[in-house]
């Protein structure tokens, strides 16, 4: 949770003390330690800990209490070793950004001369045993985020950003968690991209190719506009549709230019 958040919370505690046993009224003071107690949870998970408890628990909650339900509830448990070895996977690729745990990655670890030689099957086979074993004498999971490199590409910040808030989602990590890391969602948008190629199209020579680009342009922007915004990943898939589109119209480009300043030697080598 946020700061902006205290209030709401605020009334939601009131409110589950007020229709339950023991229920109390605290001050400000009092409320702003609770608040503190549980800020490093995510909203939803606070908010649907309190309404879970209000159905089970026999008297009014405290801190303690609504931070076991959670625990419960979220990513606080370890994953399956079928889960955790996806995220492992994800991690052998050094540019990629993974939100993982130590014992992830310490039966990574144990398994990477193995992946390494390009046995996948053996490697997961291997990773499953050593996640079960390292697990099953750990206390509850810590998670943290392993940073790829590429932070100065769109689509390395547009994979940080997705990777952490996805984790944040899960209960993974708590709210603010892109903000600690350092981490912010890329400001390049697919318009923004559209805008700038619809520039350099317009400086081709070739006016029939121009007509052309503009209306494709223009067609995947109004496409664009119709839509909400779903987030980063969306965004990304679209921008990487996007660029190949373009390469193939700038190939077009170049390979007019190229036939109208050697017309006669394109038609001999034909």
């Amino acid at each position: 949770m946020n700061r902006s958040d205290f209030k709401p919370f605020a009334e939601r505690w009131a409110d589950i003390h007020d229709v339950m046993p023991g229920g109390k009224v605290f001050s400000q003071r009092t409320m702003t330690i609770i608040f503190d107690a549980l800020e490093d949870y995510p909203r939803e998970a606070v908010f649907q800990a309190i309404k879970i408890h209000a159905k089970k628990g026999k008297f009014a909650p405290t801190p303690s209490d609504i931070a076991e339900i959670i625990t419960g509830h979220t990513g606080q448990k370890h994953i399956g070793p079928d889960e955790a070895w996806g995220l492992a996977l994800d991690s052998f690729d050094e540019n990629t950004t993974v939100v993982i745990t130590k014992e992830i990655a310490e039966a990574r670890g144990l398994v990477t001369h193995i992946y390494q030689t390009g046995d996948v099957t053996g490697s997961r086979m291997a990773f499953r045993d050593a996640y079960n074993r390292i697990i099953s004498t750990a206390s509850n999971p810590s998670w943290y985020v392993s940073l790829g490199p590429g932070a100065e590409r769109l689509a390395g910040k547009a994979q940080q950003f997705a990777a952490v808030q996805k984790a944040v989602g899960l209960g993974r990590l708590p709210a603010g968690a892109a903000d600690k890391y350092c981490i912010q969602a890329p400001a390049t948008t697919v318009a923004g991209l559209i805008e700038s190629a619809t520039e350099k199209a317009s400086k081709s020579s070739d006016q029939e190719f121009k007509e052309k680009a503009k209306k494709v342009f223009q067609g995947i922007k109004a496409i664009l506009s119709t839509q909400d915004d779903d987030g980063i990943a969306r965004r990304e898939k679209e921008r990487l549709e996007f660029e190949a589109h373009r390469q193939e119209m700038l190939d077009r480009v170049a390979q007019k230019l190229q036939e109208k300043v050697h017309p006669v030697a394109i038609s001999e080598s034909n």
